[in-house]
């Protein structure tokens, strides 16, 4: 059974509907999600329309966490638009109540068993949500998985992609879908054959241009919502 791996969509439909075709094209309809479907773009209610025909499972990321404050705190508005635009408040007024409910209520990590494959999805790490494990992360935090029970580990946050096997476990990132910080106009993820464990990784070009007269249209002054479309 092969299962495609998605990570930090940051509410890029335009990046996004073009991975959702491969993953047709590919026969695959179980998608693991390791975080952040929302921030940094505007797509956040297409982004979810356009998943909602596949089953999806999906581990909350910072940028949930973020959007969670958002909305307990009236005052965290102006820190969190300032830094990263206004993705979140976009986010907050479209978004049904029952939607937002599922981005900020969704686990971290998430456990899932598929198969006689025990995974582990996380953000940063299951330890931390806000953790970045890059490819040449010190031994001694990839020796903390070890530590956990599970077979597999999926891995988002960084947006580079990267596959780490240590004795029997498997450290996966599929990288970024939204924003990948690797190439450009884009974006990446990957697919892994449970029984095999072969983990393929895609990147997958699309059109930046519609997303960056968004940007420089709505938060002109964020120039890191550009940066790494072009």
């Amino acid at each position: 059974m092969r299962v495609a791996l998605l990570s930090d969509i940051h509410a890029n439909q335009d990046a996004l509907m073009p991975v959702l075709e491969s993953i047709k094209e590919l026969g695959l309809n179980e998608i693991i999600i390791s975080g952040d479907l929302v921030g940094y773009y505007y797509g956040t209610p297409e982004v979810l329309k356009l998943l909602s025909s596949f089953t999806v499972f999906f581990c909350k990321g910072n940028h949930e966490n973020m959007l969670a404050k958002l909305i307990s705190s009236n005052s965290f508005e102006k820190e969190v638009k300032s830094t990263y635009g206004s993705s979140l408040i976009i986010a907050q007024a479209k978004l049904s109540g029952s939607q937002l409910e599922y981005l900020i209520g969704a686990p971290h990590p998430l456990h899932l068993n598929i198969g006689d494959r025990s995974l582990l999805v996380s953000h940063g790490s299951p330890w931390n949500i806000d953790e970045y494990i890059y490819p040449d992360a010190d031994l001694s935090i990839i020796h903390r998985f070890l530590e956990y029970p599970e077979d597999i580990f999926i891995l988002g946050n960084t947006h580079y992609p990267m596959r780490i096997q240590i004795k029997n476990k498997l450290i996966i990132n599929p990288g970024s879908v939204g924003q990948s910080r690797t190439n450009f106009g884009y974006a990446d993820w990957a697919t892994l054959d449970l029984s095999s464990l072969e983990t393929k990784f895609y990147s997958t070009k699309y059109s930046t241009t519609r997303l960056i007269q968004e940007c420089e249209s709505i938060d002109p002054q964020c120039n890191l919502l550009v940066r790494h479309l072009k």
